[in-house]
């Protein structure tokens, strides 16, 4: 898309903060979105603050863990290359689209080489945030008449990693071959786990859906019991309607309702919130 906003707005609502607090994060980029050289122009300027960048697939399918392991390794191969063409740089970490993920994934991560993986997701929270997206869907449909253009309904059950959310692992942890074991030798992909606590999880997306208290208990009941922590966000956590309205096609995504300020005040009292409890902010390449 040209001009799209999460490039052309979202990022530089996000560096703002990073600037402010003297910090870098790892950014990881759907592959058919640098096909636009807008896009590339905006990204090459996150690098070129120290930015790191990751791979998100090529075409951000919403069952991707459950595709066949040669579109899997074509999905992550291609932006890979698109990444080292457009940008000069080689991803070494992944994130699968909407946690998405299966022993094929990190198989074929090991294959090619990478370093880290963030598509674990060891908490049933995760299953509240699927029914959340049916919701929202079935929204769109009733009252505006329309099927919503960010995801297909049939794709967002389409899964093999369901047990992973009851019974993965919640620690970073290597493996090569499977999300459920260590490896023996200690090599393979180092697999960071979505920040969480006794099965409660969280991410950013989470401030816009829930009531700030209970975000509030299970953000800070999970730093103060952990020694690893990092916040995941996504571009359009730092949008609203305003900076999408020119956009054909309807969204289900009801956290563009709410104001951009507001999102960006949260953002930065959880920043401060993990200075004031000693953590060092690094990229994940840093670590």
């Amino acid at each position: 898309m040209e001009n799209d906003p999460a490039f052309s707005v979202a990022l530089d609502r996000i560096k703002k903060v990073l600037d402010e607090f003297e910090i870098n994060l790892s950014a990881f980029v759907v592959g058919k979105d640098l096909e636009e050289e807008t896009n590339v122009i905006n990204i090459k300027k996150f690098i070129e603050d120290g930015n790191e960048i990751g791979n998100h697939s090529y075409s951000h399918y919403q069952n991707f863990g459950a595709l066949n392991y040669k579109d899997i390794k074509n999905e992550i191969k291609k932006t890979d290359e698109i990444i080292l063409t457009k940008l000069n740089t080689k991803s070494i970490g992944f994130i699968a689209p909407g946690w998405n993920t299966s022993n094929k994934v990190l198989r074929v991560l090991n294959e090619l080489g990478y370093s880290y993986d963030h598509s674990l997701f060891s908490s049933p929270v995760l299953l509240l945030g699927l029914f959340k997206m049916v919701i929202n869907y079935f929204k769109v449909l009733i009252f505006k008449f329309q099927k919503p253009k960010t995801y297909r309904l049939i794709d967002v059950f389409k899964r093999l990693d369901y047990f992973h959310m009851f019974l993965g692992k919640t620690k970073p942890f290597r493996s090569r071959d499977s999300y459920y074991k260590k490896s023996e030798t200690h090599d393979g992909v180092m697999i960071y786990p979505i920040p969480s606590r006794f099965k409660l999880s969280y991410w950013f997306t989470l401030e816009f859906v829930l009531p700030k208290k209970i975000v509030d208990f299970i953000f800070k009941f999970i730093v103060n019991n952990s020694s690893f922590f990092y916040i995941l966000i996504h571009p359009t956590d730092f949008l609203d309607s305003e900076d999408i309205k020119n956009i054909n096609g309807a969204h289900s995504l009801e956290r563009m309702e709410k104001d951009v300020n507001l999102k960006i005040a949260r953002f930065i009292e959880r920043i401060e919130y993990l200075e004031k409890q000693k953590f060092e902010f690094k990229t994940f390449s840093e670590i």
